[in-house]
This record gives C-alpha cells, structure tokens and sequence, in this order.
C-alpha cells in the first residue's frame, strides 16, 4: 500500500500543467500503484479567499472518496480563518491544513498563525507545510524568491506544542537538524516527506533517519507539481544504499501516515 502526502489538482498561475483534475490524479495514481493522496487545492494557494479553492476541491474530489483525501489550505490571517478552517474538517471531512507562509505573505510564527496552529493541535488535524512548490531557481518573478525558514518552522511549533507537522519539498535532514533538538519532548511530533531527501550520491536519507527515525519519515510525490516515479526510484535504491528493510519501507510508504491520519 501507498499513502502519497503532498499532491494538488487545480491550476498553478507559473505554467501549464498536463494534468491537473482530481480524475487526472487518480489515472497517475493507478498508473503508479499509489492507493491513496493527501490532496490539496493548487488554486487556494494563490486566491485571495482560499475557500473558493478549497470548496471547488471537495467538489471534485466526491466520486473518489477513500482514495483522495483532502487537506485545506487557509490563510490565518485572513478574515474569518478559525470558522473557515473549522467548516472545512466539520462539515467537508479535512484531514489536514496545508499552509503557505511565504506564497500568501504571512508569519508561521505570528500570533494569527500560531492560534490557527493551536487550533488544529485541538482538533487532531496535521498541519503540512510544503517548504517549496517548484526549484526556485527557475523561479518566475512574481514567484517567491525564498522558501520559508527552519527556524520560524521551530518557532511555532513551539507556540504550538499539541500540533503534529509535516514537512516537504527541501533538504529535510537540514530542516531535522535544526528543529529536533528544539522540539524533543513536545507532545506534537514532525514527520518528514522524502521527496527531496536524496539517497544516492549524498548521505541526506541517512541524516534524517538518524535524527527522526523510519517512524517519522513519510511517503510524498509533489504531483501534479513533480514526477511521481522520482520517489519510487528512491525507494528501491533505499535498501541497498542503506540498509532500509521491508518492514521500514512499509512505515515509510504507508504506515506512519495512516497512523497519523487516524488520530482524529
């Protein structure tokens, strides 16, 4: 079984993307053997009010109920954030709040963000931050030109200390590195996406085991942003460059997050 973290449908305003419907999602997934995505809306992100976003994705995500699971994106400083993110796990059945400090301009550590945090700590409901949506390096100009901090990332957590993370799309043993030490002992705990860990030229897989543990690594593709075959590769090539067993790659691709996931 495949749990996937990080996927969107809708449209990102930098290119055009091949497939972005919730059912050219699911075609990817059954072309992969991936059971089920954490799906988000592309479209919240860059829309003034995130719910006409979030909205059009619990539209389109109903036929396939089970398999694509939906984490909201709010903006907590926004008018009316803590009744928006509750309609959106009350009434729509979100799993997860996905955020973006740098792409909608706020502070992860501001007083807004952190009630928001403590929120959905209350609420039993993982908070994902994408730390980049695409290489910034080919970045467009209206894009952001840097991704948010590991630093800021500790601070809130620390203003939050019930809220479970998650964390994709960088050198997340760099991330581990700065936060772990901070955070030890909070009851809220950070899992970490593989999709930019590299295990092959470079030791950052096993950076990041060693400070989190297989328990707190998980399974994410990045699509309709990213290639979903990239972290297959890595996933096959984790056992002989690492040692990484059956039973750990099964924590990796499906049991840490169904775990998570179920704490509601």
């Amino acid at each position: 079984m495949v749990i996937d973290v990080n996927a969107y449908i809708g449209h990102y305003p930098f290119r055009m993307l091949k497939y972005k419907t919730a059912e050219d999602l699911i075609g990817l997934m059954d072309y992969y053997g991936v059971d089920m995505c954490c799906v988000a809306s592309l479209t919240a992100v860059y829309f003034k009010d995130c719910m006409e976003g979030n909205r059009a994705l619990f539209e389109a995500i109903k036929p396939f109920t089970g398999r694509l699971v939906p984490f909201c994106v709010i903006n907590p400083e926004y008018n009316d954030a803590a009744n928006d993110f509750r309609q959106c796990v009350e009434q729509f059945g979100c799993r997860g709040l996905r955020l973006f400090p740098r792409q909608q301009g706020y502070k992860l550590d501001g007083a807004q963000s952190a009630e928001l945090l403590r929120m959905a700590g209350k609420m039993k409901i993982p908070v994902h931050i994408p730390i980049l949506l695409e290489d910034l390096r080919g970045h467009h100009p209206l894009d952001i030109a840097e991704p948010i901090d590991a630093g800021e990332i500790k601070r809130a957590a620390l203003l939050a200390p019930e809220t479970d993370f998650i964390l994709s799309n960088d050198y997340l043993n760099g991330f581990a590195k700065t936060i772990e030490p901070a955070v030890a002992g909070r009851p809220g705990k950070f899992y970490y996406d593989i999709g930019r860990v590299d295990c092959l030229c470079q030791t950052m897989m096993e950076e990041l085991v060693a400070i989190a543990g297989y328990e707190r690594v998980v399974f994410g593709s990045g699509a309709m942003l990213q290639n979903i075959s990239v972290q297959f590769v890595k996933l096959h090539y984790m056992g002989a460059t690492m040692g990484t067993t059956p039973e750990q790659l099964k924590m990796i691709t499906h049991k840490n997050l169904a775990g998570l996931l179920s704490k509601r």
